[in-house]
């Protein structure tokens, strides 16, 4: 398969910037692409390289910080004309030692910023979670998700988004982890919440209450396990979506590989959750639960398969699937398809011939403020 979008950077709304065509066209970003320092990526392999995630500063809408797999932490100040290395810090406990602290070869994944303080990174690591108190600059290991000779997948963060030392994990296997002191401790949070048949873990904070905290959670057999939500900063858990109604997130037993949530821009009581297809909690999920079906025209609808859902500064939402991304402005009207320059698709096996690997693409919108990076696992 080609196309899985993993990660989604909205547009920043500035009303001394323009905004150009927000996602309509893009262009490979060839000055990180021709990096000197790729051939030692290897998330995907060279020619390949997995990109994980983008972070956006919210006050300086030209400076960006890309996360590479098996590639290093990536800053621009100008807009991506030019990128320096950020992993001083980090360390790669699964590479040879003389190879460990090898900037090229380090494994970010996701990394959120704390809109209140925006010089503070957080970011998902191989090795654990790592965090910055000077934009990335430099970075201390703040949790190790390896214990009884296994490492955990770190899947999720979530930063509280006016109290920079307030963080959630979803430790994929274990369980959802708070730390209220900037990392120095965490304390796993089980109070409401599974402890057993418990695999990936989605968490999010709702931008508008930061007491509110929602978990997606998967079953081990990639089903399923429950939609819960917390009204007090994660101490305790209520589950607002069991298996009988979270099932309309149709995982069909691949919750393993697309899951999401995302909390409404508007209020606290509202939530998304993205898996083969999206669902949208009212009410705090008490009140109704929809599945929706974005259509883009002519009973054409969004690509299944859901990685990312998020929000801009206008309150529309943008959609990462296997087959691109998407832009729903209203909810009463037609998605927006941003494919038309990406060269995103999606093909089979049997119909096209897909033997597996990797095809990673990093392109940018006319506009900075459109920036977008795809990760298309498949073969071409």
């Amino acid at each position: 398969m080609i196309g899985a979008f993993t990660s989604i950077v909205p547009p920043l709304i500035s009303a001394s910037v323009p905004v150009r065509d927000f996602g309509h066209s893009w262009q490979l970003n060839r000055a990180l692409w021709d990096q000197p320092g790729r051939a030692e990526w290897m998330g995907g392999g060279n020619p390949a390289p997995g990109l994980h995630s983008v972070c956006l500063h919210p006050d300086r809408p030209d400076e960006v910080m890309v996360a590479v797999s098996c590639g290093g932490v990536w800053h621009s100040a100008d807009a991506g004309a030019t990128w320096a290395l950020r992993t001083r810090g980090m360390k790669a406990a699964y590479m040879p030692p003389e190879e460990a602290e090898n900037p090229n070869v380090q494994d970010p994944h996701r990394i959120q910023r704390c809109t209140a303080q925006p010089h503070v990174l957080w970011c998902q690591h191989h090795g654990g979670i790592w965090r910055s108190t000077d934009g990335g600059l430099t970075w201390s290991k703040r949790f190790s998700s390896y214990t009884g000779g296994y490492e955990y997948p770190v899947h999720s963060l979530a930063v509280s988004p006016g109290a920079p030392n307030t963080m959630y994990a979803g430790v994929s296997y274990w369980g959802v982890f708070r730390s209220l002191d900037g990392g120095a401790s965490w304390t796993r949070v089980t109070s409401g919440l599974p402890t057993t048949d418990v695999a990936r873990i989605q968490v999010t904070v709702a931008p508008t209450d930061p007491n509110r905290v929602y978990a997606a959670i998967a079953a081990v057999n990639g089903n399923v396990r429950g939609l819960y939500t917390s009204a007090n900063a994660g101490t305790t858990w209520t589950l607002i979506a069991p298996t009988a109604t979270a099932a309309a997130w149709n995982c069909n037993t691949q919750c393993w590989y697309d899951l999401t949530v995302a909390a409404s821009p508007t209020t606290a009581d509202n939530v998304y959750v993205g898996g083969v297809t999206i669902t949208k909690y009212t009410g705090n999920g008490l009140s109704s639960a929809v599945v929706l079906n974005p259509q883009t025209g002519g009973g054409v609808g969004v690509h299944w398969d859901i990685h990312v859902l998020t929000f801009d500064a206008a309150k529309r939402l943008w959609i990462g699937t296997d087959g691109g991304v998407y832009r729903w402005d209203d909810q009463s009207q037609p998605a927006v398809n941003l494919n038309k320059t990406l060269g995103l698709t999606q093909f089979y096996p049997g119909i096209s011939g897909s033997t597996g690997g990797y095809l990673c693409l990093l392109y940018t919108s006319p506009s900075p403020r459109d920036g977008l990076l795809s990760r298309m696992p498949s073969s071409a």
